[in-house]
C-alpha cells in the first residue's frame, strides 16, 4: 500500500504527534508498505520526510501527484496544512483518514463556526482519535451519526518492561516525563511536590527526576531556588529512551499532572515499566490506569499533591501497584495499533465508494430529469 502521512509537525521536533508518527511509519515500512510523511515543520528526522511549509494547496498537488492509496492526516488543535490537505486530497477522491490527536472541547464553539464556512464536517474522510476522551467532541460535532473510531497511541510494551533495582522504601524517587510547556502544566507539579514534601515525614527522602526541556525550564529552576527545592528535584533534559528505561528501575512512582492529556505516551511507557501513575481523572491516562490498582487518578491539584503524598508513605501500595502493572501488561501496543490503523484504511475506501456512487447515482437523475 502506498501510505502518505500528512503533519504540519515532524521529527526532529519531539512531542506525541511526532513520535506516533514516526512510531507506525517505520512499522507500516518493515511490512512492506510504501510510506511518506509530507509535513510542514521538520523533515530532517528521517529520510522519508519532506518538509513542505509554503502552501496548503502545493502540499495537496505534491500529495496528489504521488498516487497514494491513502492519506492519513495528523491533526492537533490548530493544524492548518493538516486539515487543508484533508479537504483537497478528500474531495479530489483519494481515501483520506484524519486522527485527532488533541482535546478539542473547549475550541467547540469556534468548530462550529468554522464548519459554517468550510462545510469540513462533511468532508468524505473517515474521522478518528487517538482515544475515546478525544473522540467524544468530534462525535459531537460531526453528528449525525459519523462514525468516530479510536486508533490509539502505541508503544512497544516490551521494550518498556524492566527489571526493579532493589530500593529503599523511605527513599522515595518519583519521576515524570513531559515537555516544559505550559500546556502540560509542570509548575502544577512543581506545586504539587511541594505540596507533598511538607505533608511526609522527615526521615521519608523524596528523590524528583523531571526528564524533558521546554520554554518553561527557566521559570521552573527559579521557583525550585525560591523555595529551596533544589536539592531534591533534579530537570535532567531531554533523555533517550534507553536512559529513561534505566531511571524507570528506580523510580517508585509517574506523576503526569496535565488536564489536557488526549492520551498520554509517556504516562503508558511508565505503566508498562511497572511503575504506580499519578494523573488526572479526565484525562486520557484514564485509559489505561485504573484508580487503585495501577495508580491513582485525581480530580485537582490539592488532590494531585495528596495523591503524592500518599504513595510516598505506603510502600505496600507502590509495591501491590507496581506488580500489578508488571504482571498485567497494557494492551495498547504496536501489533494492535496496526490492526486498527489498516481498518481505518478501509474504513475510508469505504468512505470513497460511497461517496463516488453517491455521486454517479446524482447525475444519473441529472441526465433523466433533463429535455
Amino acid at each position: 500500500m502506498r501510505i502518505a502521512h500528512v503533519s504540519d509537525v515532524a521529527l526532529p521536533r519531539v512531542g506525541g504527534i511526532e513520535m506516533h508518527v514516526d512510531g507506525l511509519v517505520v512499522r507500516q515500512r518493515a511490512a512492506g508498505h510504501d510510506v511518506e510523511v509530507v509535513t510542514a515543520f521538520g523533515g530532517n528526522g528521517r529520510p522519508w520526510q519532506r518538509a513542505r511549509p509554503s502552501a496548503i494547496a502545493r502540499t495537496s498537488d505534491e500529495v496528489r501527484a504521488g498516487a497514494f492509496d491513502v492519506v492519513h492526516v495528523h491533526s492537533s488543535v490548530f493544524s492548518p496544512l493538516a486539515l487543508g490537505v484533508a479537504a483537497a486530497t478528500s474531495h479530489a477522491g483519494i481515501p483520506t483518514v484524519v486522527t485527532a490527536h488533541s482535546l478539542v472541547s473547549r475550541y467547540e464553539p469556534v468548530l462550529r463556526a468554522l464548519d459554517a464556512v468550510t462545510r469540513w464536517t462533511r468532508w468524505p474522510v473517515a474521522w478518528t482519535a487517538v482515544s475515546d476522551l478525544a473522540a467524544a467532541p468530534l462525535r459531537r460535532l460531526v453528528g449525525d451519526g459519523t462514525p468516530v473510531s479510536v486508533l490509539p497511541n502505541a508503544i512497544d510494551v516490551d521494550h518498556w518492561r524492566v527489571e526493579p533495582t532493589p530500593r529503599d522504601p523511605d527513599h522515595v524517587v518519583i519521576a515524570a516525563v513531559m515537555r516544559l510547556a505550559a500546556r502540560k502544566r509542570p509548575m502544577a507539579l512543581l506545586r504539587a511536590l511541594r505540596l507533598a514534601r511538607a505533608s511526609v515525614p522527615d526521615y521519608l527522602a523524596l528523590r524528583a527526576v523531571i526528564v524533558g526541556d521546554g520554554p518553561q525550564r527557566g521559570r521552573l529552576e527559579r521557583y525550585c531556588a525560591r523555595y529551596e527545592m533544589r536539592d531534591w528535584v533534579q530537570f535532567t533534559g531531554a533523555l533517550s529512551h534507553d536512559t529513561i528505561r534505566r531511571l524507570y528501575r528506580r523510580a517508585d512512582v509517574f506523576v503526569n499532572p496535565a488536564t489536557l492529556e488526549s492520551f498520554g505516551i509517556a504516562a503508558l511507557e511508565a505503566r508498562a515499566a511497572g511503575l504506580p501513575v499519578v494523573a488526572m481523572r479526565h484525562s486520557g491516562v484514564s485509559a489505561f490506569v485504573a484508580h487503585g490498582r495501577s495508580g491513582l487518578l485525581v480530580d485537582g491539584n490539592l488532590t494531585l499533591a495528596d495523591a503524592v503524598a500518599a504513595l510516598a508513605t505506603d510502600a505496600r501500595m507502590r509495591e501491590r501497584m507496581a506488580a500489578h502493572n508488571r504482571r498485567v501488561v497494557p494492551s495498547l501496543d504496536w501489533s494492535r495499533a496496526l490492526e486498527l490503523v489498516e481498518h481505518a484504511y478501509t474504513s475510508a475506501g469505504a468512505v470513497h465508494d460511497a461517496r463516488r456512487t453517491q455521486r454517479a447515482g446524482r447525475r444519473v437523475v441529472t441526465a433523466k430529469a433533463g429535455p
